[in-house]
């Protein structure tokens, strides 16, 4: 890969002053109020004369689009997102909207999830705009509003009021870029693929009364059974072309036997026996299941309206992820074979799953960037088991790719967790690997 330089002294000073500037406006949504964030990266897109302009909905909710002009080729996009999660001060080490440089990590909310990627492609704009780098492409910048609560006043109303401006080949965007190991075998997570929410409310029914006449017919206990069943209870495997990407790629640089203990986790009858040799009861080894079925996660109880009354329904409400290539009606399905027809099933809300090819110009590149800067680590193709704004491009036909490269240790189930933080030595890490990406794919 032939690369023009980059300047990473000054590249790196842009991104640790980007990045505690961003964390610093509150953004948390609800209710989000995005415009202040988009407002701060116009204000460096125009000192810098970067082509660049806000959109949105309403004045509060604004995302920022920036173009950089080049060739003829089909435009990259590089997309992150403005809003965060709300975050309570009182349980934090530092104030989560401080932006605080300390023990050489950026603390606050939003330094993983995900103004990281915001102000790194911030910096990387501002570096091929001063170096004045010749591309063969547009290079499309957009961080969005609302990608926390659906999209719908950030990227959907983008491509839907600006669809012109959104037109690219592939877009670079979050939710991958982990590193972790198995069997002293480093790896890094691309994403090539999403599920989709499945929101579902399930209701029992039963005899009402005086609560100091017990009965058998308790709506409340045969909702209680019911949940114990599904927290207890795998849903069918279903395996995607990323799942097996990821389980190919697992193996491909293990040792035998290993590796065919790691082949085995994509069999039906031997999956969680060597899911557990090969992982264990780690981290890694939920997400992995999460990315072979369906699942549904209880998240909200409902019943009764005094303490000395039975209730006559009782009803729960279930956080459902489907895979790709699974529809909202074969999860009903499948809930319903699990509990029994005398639950009523409602749909409350759903989307479409998404999937990108593995292999790619794209993925190509973005391998052969990280073992410059890395050496021997792999990138597999990875399901993240959640949704981001990817969904909404994935429709259109965009290769979408979710890669924010990290080192091994960075603490990336913070994510939405209290004590969000990022090292600083991974945000130099990732400017050198996102740096190279675009020299592979947009320099001229």
């Amino acid at each position: 890969m032939a690369a023009f330089p980059l300047n990473l002294e000054r590249a790196h000073k842009n991104l640790l002053t980007n990045l505690t500037e961003l964390v610093r406006i509150d953004t948390s949504n609800p209710p989000g109020n995005e415009t202040r964030a988009a407002q701060y990266i116009q204000h460096i897109f125009q000192r810098e004369g970067i082509s660049c302009k806000l959109a949105g909905p309403d004045p509060d909710r604004c995302s920022v689009l920036a173009r950089i002009k080049g060739g003829d080729d089909p435009p990259l996009m590089l997309l992150s997102h403005l809003d965060v999660v709300p975050a309570r001060a009182t349980e934090w080490k530092y104030h989560p909207f401080g932006g605080v440089d300390a023990g050489g990590k950026i603390w606050g909310r939003g330094a993983m999830d995900c103004k990281n990627l915001a102000a790194l492609w911030v910096s990387l704009m501002i570096e091929i705009k001063r170096e004045n780098i010749p591309l063969k492409r547009d290079i499309i910048f957009a961080a969005t509003a609302d990608e926390e609560m659906g999209g719908e006043k950030g990227i959907k109303w983008l491509l839907e009021n600006h669809p012109r401006e959104m037109n690219a080949g592939f877009c670079l965007n979050e939710g991958g870029g982990w590193s972790f190991q198995v069997n002293n075998r480093e790896y890094h997570l691309l994403n090539t693929a999403e599920k989709s929410v499945c929101w579902l409310k399930l209701t029992t029914h039963g005899t009402s009364g005086h609560a100091s006449i017990p009965t058998s017919r308790s709506a409340i206990l045969d909702l209680a059974s019911i949940l114990n069943i599904i927290g207890n209870t795998s849903l069918p495997m279903h395996l995607t072309s990323t799942a097996e990407a990821f389980i190919k790629g697992l193996a491909q640089k293990q040792p035998f036997p290993f590796s065919s203990i790691i082949k085995l986790i994509g069999n039906r009858t031997f999956s969680e026996r060597m899911l557990k040799q090969s992982l264990g009861n780690t981290y890694e080894a939920r997400v992995v299941r999460a990315m072979l079925r369906n699942t549904a996660t209880p998240t909200k109880l409902k019943a009764g309206y005094k303490s000395n009354v039975i209730p006559s329904s009782a009803s729960a409400e279930l956080d459902g992820r489907i895979l790709p290539g699974q529809s909202p009606d074969n999860f009903i399905k499948e809930i319903q074979e699990l509990v029994g027809e005398e639950v009523e099933i409602e749909k409350i809300r759903s989307g479409t799953p998404s999937e990108t090819s593995p292999q790619s110009v794209m993925s190509s590149i973005i391998r052969e960037a990280l073992r410059e800067c890395r050496g021997e680590t792999e990138v597999v193709p990875f399901l993240l088991p959640g949704a981001t704004d990817a969904r909404y491009l994935r429709s259109l036909g965009i290769g979408v790719y979710g890669f924010f490269p990290m080192l091994p240790g960075e603490d990336y189930h913070l994510a939405h967790g209290i004590n969000e933080n990022i090292s600083i030595k991974t945000l130099d890490f990732a400017l050198q690997v996102m740096w190279k990406v675009l020299d592979g794919y947009c320099f001229a």
